[in-house]
């Protein structure tokens, strides 16, 4: 409801596309906002509880065939990313996983970390990193079409034998719909010219 004179933007994730789809969202991403640029990706990690007596990407789809239903996930709720994501492996690779939703994301790594659950998809970010060197949870692939430099020695899906299987989190920037095109195209370019610089794109690559 801002005024669209260009001095008032929003940075969010996308989210913003998906949450109409499945809740009463008091927006449509396509009336409502005009897009100005996209920012930055973050892939997707699966993730495990050291207990799960897998490795890679192939032994957790041989045991979750083995035991149909019987491996859960974490989720924050049908719709969201990793509810996508989990349906989107277990119609690629065959399998039927349990769903089990909590209130948040750090909820279910919480959750995961104490056994509650087995797996769940988290983004590539270095609080993972953190509990995956402290022993606490086990990475088994990234869902991009190559591997992240902070996670070198993490294969892709692709490399495991499932190309297509990508998923990520983009952020953007938007402004108001009816922005005018000139302002949006001048953010679009500063933005893009700050986000290339080497400086910001090793704070980036960090977080």
């Amino acid at each position: 409801k801002a005024p669209p004179d260009g001095y008032t933007l929003l940075h969010y994730t996308s989210v913003l596309w998906l949450m109409p789809l499945f809740r009463d969202a008091p927006w449509d991403p396509l009336r409502d906002f005009a897009p100005i640029t996209l920012t930055m990706r973050q892939p997707s990690v699966v993730v495990v509880h050291p207990s799960l007596p897998v490795s890679s990407i192939n032994d957790l789809i041989a045991l979750a065939r083995a035991k149909p239903g019987q491996i859960n996930y974490g989720d924050v709720g049908s719709g969201s990313l990793v509810f996508l994501s989990a349906e989107l492996f277990s119609s690629m690779a065959g399998v039927k996983l349990t769903q089990v939703s909590y209130k948040g994301g750090p909820q279910a790594l919480t959750a995961l970390i104490a056994g509650e659950i087995h797996m769940t998809w988290v983004v590539a970010a270095s609080a993972v990193l953190q509990q995956e060197k402290a022993g606490k949870v086990r990475l088994l692939g990234v869902m991009s079409a190559e591997r992240v430099s902070a996670f070198p020695s993490l294969p892709t899906f692709r490399e495991q034998g499932f190309p297509g299987l990508e998923v990520d989190t983009w952020y953007g920037a938007f402004a108001p719909a009816g922005t005018p095109n000139a302002v949006v195209a001048r953010i679009a370019r500063d933005l893009d010219l700050e986000l290339h610089q080497p400086a910001m794109r090793d704070v980036l690559a960090r977080q």
